[in-house]
């Protein structure tokens, strides 16, 4: 049975929810610690569902939980990616994705989590011909220089002095 008492540092401690994530019958459930220094949440857990109907139950199933054990100071879950695949739960102290595990792969959450963006190989792919054109754009504007007159002073736009 559940407990309908809010956790010390939020509405679910991260112990409460790996336990409801489990009885769900989630999958693969991972707790990173986030660092402080952040400022966005104390753990991300991510966990993966069986089905798309799976996912939809479990993402159901914490969202009634959260409502029932918050108090009138804990501020209400926000819910994100109302798709069949990926939705994501932040509970404030807490964020809660749960995944089919396919989505899970692609996006590799835990590495760039766990390891940073400096060392995870998603976070240097280049995905589309659109950031090359990006990437070219961005380029050339910063060749770009301000003109100047005789006074090297810059002009500011529209090339007026002010």
């Amino acid at each position: 049975m559940y407990f309908l008492i809010g956790g010390v540092s939020g509405v679910f401690d991260i112990e409460d929810l790996v336990q409801v994530l489990h009885s769900e019958k989630a999958v693969d459930v991972c707790t990173i610690r986030v660092p402080e220094e952040l400022c966005y949440a104390d753990y991300i857990v991510l966990a993966s569902a069986r089905s798309p109907r799976h996912l939809k139950a479990i993402i159901e199933f914490v969202r009634k939980m959260h409502k029932r054990k918050k108090n009138k100071k804990d501020k209400f879950v926000k819910t994100q990616g109302e798709s069949s695949n990926w939705q994501a739960l932040d509970m404030d102290n807490i964020v809660l994705h749960v995944m089919l595990p396919d989505v899970r792969n692609k996006y590799d959450i835990e590495t760039l989590w766990s390891v940073g963006e400096k060392y995870d190989r998603l976070s240097h792919e280049q995905e589309t011909p659109i950031f090359d054109a990006i990437q070219k754009h961005l380029s050339f504007l910063q060749e770009i220089h301000p003109i100047s007159n005789e006074k090297n002073e810059s002009l500011s736009p529209p090339f007026s002095k002010n």
